[in-house]
């Protein structure tokens, strides 16, 4: 009898996981994004996150644990790096800056010379997964095709630590590589900062920090506010991408980076988490899209401003301490005159992506020198593909093309 059991209950989950599939090869994806069924399952991978995380949370649990996290990068690391494709012609080194972990990435090309341009970069995965150990193959591309040496920094995590740690260890090794341009042979003049995701938002930050003392930022799919997460494209991506970028799954990260209660979080998911008083203030406008998301731009047609209702103390005594820190939220940022110059991508299949534009048309007000690449035929997280991994998309490898050719002229 016990294995005609398991054979019922063997064949009920081979009927679901059989219409599981039938639902992701038959799901609906934007027609502008190329290899559509490579996405789908993408988009899966990052559904069943979503679930696990919402299972948890209804349970308790913190399922950001530190097994868990290496089950995560060692899956990550599959995917972006593949089965240990080689790296050639670039030296890779580790080592720390003021007690902060590094990897260096150091083109062959550049061993020859003196000096050259750096970049200093912070990975993504929302504060809390990932590591430089899972970028190690994008990295070694990046700093093959841009020339310029890589200084990859192995922040923090949340929730285990949450902000201002991955902010200070990015800030920290910053700052050391600014006093020690000798010792790492940086070309005067020619530090940047560069993240994706929550990466982005780290160097966004750090930018704001280092005014004058860096050259540029390079922000790609930067996460930059907690103070709306309703701006056209959170609408816009509702059901369009999920697993890659949605509100719950931001709204989550941004609770554990910022060290607050996952008791607020359906409230911040429905966008009900900012008090009265900062609604009404200056800060709401920084996320005016009428003035900053121009229509020529043609990424949204919702323009409508919602009327946001404000939350109880409770909750916004948890926020209002951190919505307008500049350190966590660079957008909203008040002096912005003096800001690195900036290098904005952004993709329209993202939910950071009204957040980054608007950003680069503040900037752009204020006087601060900005590049906007928009990819219409991009997802969050698109730019990890662009030519390393097994994995691959032409418009991430013509971003990654664009942005090489933006740091040669750069360097010289």
């Amino acid at each position: 009898m016990l294995w005609r059991s398991w054979f019922l209950i063997s064949g009920i989950c081979a009927v679901l996981l059989s219409y599981r599939m039938y639902v992701v090869l038959h799901r609906e994806i934007p027609s502008e994004i190329e290899n559509p069924h490579i996405v789908r399952w993408l988009d899966e991978a990052g559904r069943v996150g979503n679930t696990l995380t919402w299972i948890c949370h209804q349970l308790g649990v913190e399922h950001a644990t530190w097994p868990a996290k290496m089950v995560v990068n060692f899956g990550a690391r599959l995917l972006f790096n593949g089965f240990g494709k080689p790296v050639t012609n670039i030296t890779v080194r580790y080592t720390s800056i003021d007690s902060v972990p590094v990897t260096i990435f150091l083109p062959d090309t550049l061993t020859t010379k003196t000096k050259y341009p750096t970049m200093v970069y912070f990975h993504g995965g929302g504060w809390t997964w990932f590591s430089v150990d899972v970028y190690a193959g994008y990295l070694a591309h990046l700093a093959k095709k841009t020339n310029v040496q890589i200084v990859a920094v192995d922040y923090r995590k949340a929730p285990q630590f949450p902000f201002p740690a991955a902010y200070d260890d990015c800030l920290t090794v910053t700052n050391g590589l600014l006093k020690r341009t000798a010792d790492f042979k940086i070309k005067a003049g020619k530090l940047v900062v560069a993240g994706d995701g929550s990466g982005g938002n780290l160097a966004a930050a750090v930018a704001h920090a280092t005014k004058g003392k860096i050259l540029m930022q390079i922000l790609i799919n930067p996460a930059l506010q907690i103070f709306d997460f309703e701006t056209p494209s959170y609408q816009d991506n509702v059901n369009t991408l999920p697993g890659l970028s949605s509100a719950f799954r931001n709204s989550y990260h941004w609770l554990s980076y910022a060290g607050i209660s996952k008791d607020f979080l359906q409230m911040a998911v429905q966008n009900n988490h900012i008090s009265q008083n900062n609604l009404n203030s200056a800060f709401s406008s920084y996320l005016d899209s009428k003035k900053y998301l121009p229509s020529y731009h043609g990424v949204t047609k919702r323009q409508t401003k919602r009327n946001r209702k404000s939350a109880n103390i409770i909750v916004t005594s948890a926020f209002n301490g951190i919505i307008a820190d500049p350190r966590i939220a660079p957008m909203m940022a008040v002096h912005i005159k003096d800001v690195p110059n900036v290098y904005m991508i952004t993709s329209q299949y993202d939910v950071y992506r009204d957040e980054a534009i608007m950003y680069t048309h503040r900037l752009f007000d204020a006087g601060v020198k900005v590049k906007l690449e928009h990819y219409h035929e991009a997802f969050h997280g698109f730019f990890m593909f662009c030519g390393y991994g097994p994995i691959e998309f032409e418009v991430s490898k013509q971003a990654l093309n664009t942005l090489a050719d933006f740091l040669n002229n750069m360097a010289q």
